[in-house]
């Protein structure tokens, strides 16, 4: 894709094109193709900027602007005065949340395979809440890079709330707690919480009553949680 956006790009240089002409091969030809696949790629932030770049660099010498044009007025909706472009970071992001919503709840074959990832993750966290709704800065350490994951990161970025209908774990009994919320609140966090989480997958332990042995009480071992 960082390819394809560079050929544009010299193309226009070597083109000589109007500024209406360059805008419109931009609007026509290279953000079409380069938006065909982003619903089934999870690009970071920094390589969606990488792709784009050196077209955007050629859209703005070609229409006689700045390099320095602020970017929040290029990217921003016509209706608040801005260029109208979306990048292709947000196109990704819109696209897989898009999806979400559509196909989540759906008997599809892609429904399906998005509710099997969702609650794999779901595993993979030891958490209560889907991973859709739990908070990213604290846990992202803890979850396998894939497309829930980079839609959870751009979810979290822009604090949007996306509900799902998949199964999540359950408390065993009065008083139990998830071990990896407990290593959170006890202020584990990064590369120590992921560690916490290898060693929980490891013993396939979900809870504190995973760990847990029961006592009658009044035996001299007993003590209430």
């Amino acid at each position: 894709m960082t390819l394809t956006s560079r050929q544009w790009a010299d193309r226009v240089r070597a083109g000589f094109l109007t500024p209406n002409e360059a805008w419109t091969s931009f609007s026509t030809t290279i953000s079409k193709k380069l938006e065909y696949p982003l619903l089934a790629l999870a690009l970071t932030k920094k390589e969606c900027h990488a792709i784009e770049r050196p077209m955007v660099k050629q859209l703005l010498a070609s229409s006689r602007v700045s390099n320095s044009f602020p970017r929040a007025v290029f990217n921003g909706p016509m209706s608040l005065n801005g260029l109208g472009r979306t990048g292709v970071y947000h196109n990704q992001g819109g696209q897989h949340v898009e999806a979400l919503i559509r196909h989540g709840p759906s008997p599809s074959v892609t429904g399906d395979l998005l509710r099997a990832l969702i609650e794999r993750h779901n595993l993979e966290l030891g958490l209560q809440t889907s991973i859709l709704r739990a908070n990213y800065r604290i846990f992202h350490k803890l979850a396998t890079k894939t497309w829930i994951k980079n839609t959870w990161e751009y979810i979290h970025a822009h604090d949007m709330v996306v509900e799902d209908d998949v199964p999540t774990l359950q408390l065993q009994r009065v008083n139990d707690q998830f071990l990896m919320q407990a290593f959170s609140d006890h202020g584990f966090t990064g590369t120590d919480l992921a560690r916490l989480n290898e060693t929980r997958m490891f013993l396939q332990v979900i809870t504190l009553a995973d760990i847990s042995s029961f006592l009658r009480r009044g035996s001299k071992y007993f003590a209430p949680l």
